[in-house]
């Protein structure tokens, strides 16, 4: 069987935390977690045995999530996820966490203070610690003295491929509650996919890895030392309606900047007449795209196709109804925009706090 066997959350109190600046091999960041009377150990991975040996992070200081809201519920220990889009598990790709090209890349120690992946995660860790009412999650498989797999767990190739699937990725979030305030950590190998097969989880053909998205570039790039490009067929130029380029490397091309989740009034009810749900997209390309047969996908991931006559124009902002199949949750949920092969293009979150107000757009 494929993907983590024992995928899950550890939920308890951060009592210590250790660096392991001396292994040159497979250094990680070990954390203590107390949680009903028994203590635990996660181990985060902070370098990686493929090249590029560098992680890549994305640390949010303050994160809003639909998930959050899941998560402060539930009790102390190790609790088993179901790896489904409303199992509590996470998701980098489908969940709509961070920005993918939000991601930075660190070595896992260097001289100094506050320059490495390490500093990163002790930052964070720290921090719990020192607030007797922090609460940290810790999302990855369970071993018997804790926790592992704390990372991105799709996208995968070679050996390593065994453990793609979808809904099972790694994390760190913390809790802060007399702040209100919630942060996290997500870690990925840049030798990682950014498309993947929604069932499989293994990544798709010709997608981007995080260590395109690093270097900027806009084909995938040889990940091995010394190798160079394999030459492809020279691909047709673009229509004017039709600029996309291909499968897997149109990621931000068009953005989700905002949408109407909660109009005025009981949408979807029998003689209701006032507007609807819609989403507001920009184009950042200087040519219109066509959007027939593109998507959105919500929360649930129930879909809702694009129709004919809906251009976006060239560096223009375009207005698109949601279908009845899609509708959007008062209650927090996600926005994902995928292409006509279904690829996500963009994602977003919001919460039910930013929900709340009827008629009031919720910007991204």
């Amino acid at each position: 069987m494929s993907g983590l066997a024992n995928y899950g959350v550890l939920i308890g109190k951060c009592t210590h935390f250790e660096r392991e600046d001396g292994d040159g091999e497979s250094p990680h960041c070990q954390l203590t977690i107390e949680a009903g009377g028994k203590k635990f150990r996660a181990a985060l991975n902070v370098k990686s045995k493929v090249f590029p040996s560098e992680l890549a992070y994305h640390y949010a200081q303050t994160f809003e999530h639909p998930i959050t809201a899941g998560l402060e519920p539930r009790g102390e220990g190790f609790q088993p996820l179901v790896k489904t889009p409303l199992g509590g598990g996470l998701d980098y790709i489908r969940g709509n966490l961070f920005t993918i090209d939000d991601v930075i890349a660190l070595p896992p120690t260097l001289p100094g203070d506050n320059n490495d992946l390490s500093d990163v995660i002790q930052s964070l860790a720290n921090r719990a610690i020192s607030d007797p009412d922090a609460r940290m999650y810790i999302f990855g498989q369970q071993f018997p003295q804790g926790i592992h797999d704390i990372h991105m767990n799709q996208g995968n190739d070679g050996s390593f491929a065994r453990d793609n699937g979808v809904w099972q990725d790694g994390g760190l979030i913390v809790h802060t509650p007399s702040l209100n305030r919630w942060s996290a950590v997500f870690l990925a190998f840049q030798s990682q996919a950014i498309h993947t097969n929604d069932e499989s989880g293994d990544a798709e053909p010709g997608s981007l890895k995080f260590s395109d998205v690093i270097a900027g570039a806009t084909v995938p790039v040889p990940t091995e030392p010394g190798t160079q490009p394999v030459p492809t067929e020279p691909q047709p130029q673009p229509s004017p309606v039709d600029p996309m380029p291909a499968p897997g490397q149109r990621d931000l091309v068009v953005r989700i900047v905002s949408a109407m989740v909660n109009p005025v009034g009981s949408e979807g009810q029998p003689g209701y007449t006032g507007e609807g749900e819609w989403v507001q997209l920009v184009n950042m390309l200087p040519e219109a795209v066509d959007l027939n047969d593109w998507a959105f996908l919500n929360k649930t991931k129930m879909k809702g196709v694009i129709g004919a006559g809906n251009l976006l124009p060239p560096a223009g902002f375009l207005r698109v109804k949601m279908a009845a199949s899609c509708p959007l949750g008062n209650n927090g949920g996600l926005i994902t925009l995928i292409d006509p092969h279904g690829l996500k293009i963009h994602g977003v979150s919001y919460t039910a706090e930013q929900a709340k107000r009827e008629g009031y757009p919720v910007g991204f």
